[in-house]
């Protein structure tokens, strides 16, 4: 049996906030009678949204909810955008709004602690390590209530691109957990469980004008741009047609380079699906070049484990290359030909412009110097792959 000690602090949270699901009015009336008592905006009975009773209790249950079940984080995430929307409709001033929210943090808090102080006192210990997760989720809904409020507004000073390019960012960085997921859900106006994928664009071309939208529709496709040290990562909301949106973007035909990653399952795989897309981007050795890393996985690999590329161009390819450079360099060039001609040996020979028994010998040698057969299947990966990592300098 596990020690207490060493569980997690969100399964004490979670099991607080199942003490009070189903019991939240009363944690509901406190922050009411707060709100009406301390916020000297709500002193005036006519200033009083007529749904301020209703929606607090909503905002309650679902808070409550999403500690009971990390699920529900993006509901009491989507609730309190709506709420800041509609006070800014009804003319409540933000720093009213404000100011509820840090009393229904506070309150929320104290109920939390009392109901485990109440029914299992030997385990309050443990709240204190979950402060800051509560915490956390209060400036998180504070957060998108104040941006749902500033956007319904007017607000110039904080304009919703601004916030999307930092959702954008935060969002490609890293594994994110289900609190700030949320939040970018719901900022971006993206499903937590969508299909995504990631391009990365450089190059000459890979240029947007002041002022361009952040988020934008190409060829029915939803993406979103995200400035990078070097070009754009470009978030697509429907992974399998970003590579044909982003290259009509940027100019069919054109100089970027354009590197596309698998499509990933949720927006908690983005950061990988980032991290992929470099790696596609790498594989790109020219201006103009698109790059699907599913199409190029093998070349993927290597680029991402340099010492095992290292290794495997050593122990296959080491005879060859300890030739004279130019006669290591036809035999390379000649096997990387047949490997493009799928092993027609006409089709090579017109490629270099000799006789088919000459590129039949040349390949006779590569398999001498290497020990490796081309008609045996694992000998020929072998060998394809070494000469990739050789090609793509991933064995430097």
């Amino acid at each position: 049996m596990r020690d207490e000690g060493d569980q997690p602090f969100p399964e004490i949270l979670e099991y607080a906030a199942g003490l009070l699901l189903g019991r939240t009015s009363g944690l509901a009336d406190t922050v009411l009678a707060r709100v009406l008592g301390e916020i000297g905006y709500f002193h005036d009975p006519r200033r009083v949204p007529e749904d301020l009773v209703g929606s607090t209790y909503v905002a309650t249950e679902l808070v409550v909810s999403a500690f009971a079940d990390p699920k529900g984080f993006t509901r009491s995430a989507e609730y309190a955008w709506q709420v800041g929307a509609t006070r800014a409709e009804d003319g409540v001033p933000l720093g009213a709004m404000l100011h509820m929210y840090r009393i229904a943090g506070e309150e929320l808090w104290n109920a939390l602690v009392a109901a485990v102080v109440r029914e299992a006192p030997e385990r309050a210990h443990h709240m204190v390590r979950a402060a800051t997760y509560v915490w956390r989720l209060v400036e998180r809904e504070t957060a998108l209530m104040t941006e749902a409020h500033r956007q319904r507004s007017g607000d110039p000073a904080e304009r919703s691109d601004r916030r999307m390019v930092g959702a954008l960012k935060v969002l490609l960085r890293a594994q994110l957990d289900p609190l700030d997921l949320s939040r970018v859900s719901v900022t971006l106006g993206l499903p937590m469980d969508g299909r995504y994928a990631v391009a990365r664009v450089t190059g000459p071309d890979a240029i947007r004008a002041d002022g361009a939208p952040v988020r934008e529709e190409l060829d029915g496709v939803t993406v979103f741009w995200c400035p990078q040290p070097e070009g754009w990562a470009v978030v697509a909301a429907c992974g399998d047609h970003l590579s044909r949106a982003v290259a009509r973007a940027v100019g069919d035909g054109g100089r970027a380079r354009i590197g596309v990653s698998p499509v990933v399952q949720g927006l908690a795989g983005l950061g990988r699906a980032r991290q992929l897309a470099d790696t596609a981007l790498a594989l790109c050795t020219a201006d103009g070049e698109l790059v699907h890393l599913k199409d190029r996985m093998a070349p993927g690999f290597l680029l991402t484990q340099r010492d095992l590329a290292r290794e495997l161009v050593d122990q296959v390819l080491g005879p060859v290359l300890a030739l004279e450079p130019d006669e290591g360099q036809v035999l390379l060039e000649t096997f990387g030909v047949w490997l493009d001609c799928s092993g027609s040996l006409p089709q090579v020979a017109s490629r270099l412009y000799c006789h088919r028994n000459t590129v039949h010998n040349r390949l006779r040698r590569l398999e001498r110097l290497t020990g490796r057969l081309l008609a045996r299947p694992r000998d020929l990966v072998d060998l394809s792959m070494a000469l990739d990592a050789l090609r793509l300098g991933a064995a430097e």
